[in-house]
This record gives structure tokens, sequence and C-alpha cells, in this order.
């Protein structure tokens, strides 16, 4: 996955389940390939990719939107459409989470321990997603949610059950790197 000077993203490489997010899916790619919306339009704007082994990639646009693409067998995708199971060969809006009056600070998709903010890491196991999200710029607030597979209790939501639905990571104080 690359994001490019013009702010689209190309991807290349295998693609069981829609990993590439240009509206194919099966065929891998050894060149880049452009990531496409549903209407067919570049996925445009972007200014960050996250992707941990390949098996599905979100990107975050200036207008603080995420879409995602690939595999969704646990609903890791986040889109209420989708729910949970199949894949979606092109970029879809994670429209399961309300981001009004917040901005995502970053993310974390697949797993592998990814520990962009806080002491410990944000993800632990593969197929969900993860956001930090900045609630409150006076007091740098800031909130965590996740979303997918559930199967170790990684969303962090006190149960075990997969979601495509945003779960709020229960925890007791989230300090940003960004506190002084």
């Amino acid at each position: 996955r690359q994001l490019l000077e013009d702010k689209t993203v190309i991807c290349w490489g295998w693609n069981p389940n829609g990993e590439l997010g240009n509206g194919t899916s099966g065929t891998p790619s050894p060149v880049g390939v452009k990531v496409l919306k549903k209407d067919g339009e570049p996925l445009s704007h972007v200014i960050a990719i996250f992707s941990e082994r390949g098996d599905h990639t979100c990107a975050l646009t200036e207008e603080n939107e995420i879409y995602c693409w690939g595999n969704n067998k646990r609903g890791q995708l986040g889109n209420a459409e989708m729910g949970i199971g199949g894949y979606s060969s092109f970029a879809i809006k994670v429209d399961t989470l309300d981001l009004s009056g917040k901005v995502v600070l970053d993310m974390g998709v697949g797993g592998g321990g990814r520990d962009p903010l806080f002491a410990a890491p944000v993800t632990y196991e593969g197929d969900h997603t993860c956001a930090v999200l900045l609630t409150n710029r006076n007091q740098l607030r800031a909130e965590v949610y996740c979303w997918g597979s559930n199967i170790s209790g990684g969303l962090g939501n006190g149960s075990y059950q997969d979601s495509y639905l945003p779960q709020k990571v229960k925890l007791e104080k989230v300090y940003s790197s960004l506190r002084k």
C-alpha cells in the first residue's frame, strides 16, 4: 500500500478478498492499482493509511472520514450495510462510528501490538480495527473504539462477541503523548 502525492492510494499484491480496493477480487496485481470507492471514483484526500498483514486496509481522509476495504469476515470494515462477513473490493466508509466533534488521532488495523499513543498496545489480535479519537481538545481527552474480531477480548469491551459496530474500549484513563 502506498499513499501518493495526489492523496490517493495504490495497492498491489494478493487479492483473494478485495485487498487491492480496485473493485476486483481473486486476481493479484504485481503493480500498484488505484483504490476506488463504490461509485468508481478514486479514494481521495487521504492523509494516512493503516494495514497489517494486508488482509484489510483503512484510510483516513482530510475530512476526518475513515474508509476500509478487503476482508470483513469478523466485521473489521465497520460498515452497517456489510455487517459481519464477506469482503469489500471497494473502499467503503466506516459509517458506524460517530466522528462528530471528534478528531481521529491514530488507528491500528489487524494485529501486532501497535502502540501509537499509549504505554500499552492498542491492538492485540488480527481481524479488527481500532481508532483513537480526540474528544476534547482543551483537556486533551481521547477515547479508543475497536470493531471486528473479539476472539480474545481484543475489542476491550468486556465480552468476546465480534462486532461491526465500534465498541468503546473500557479504560480507566487515556493519556495522550501530546500531554505535557
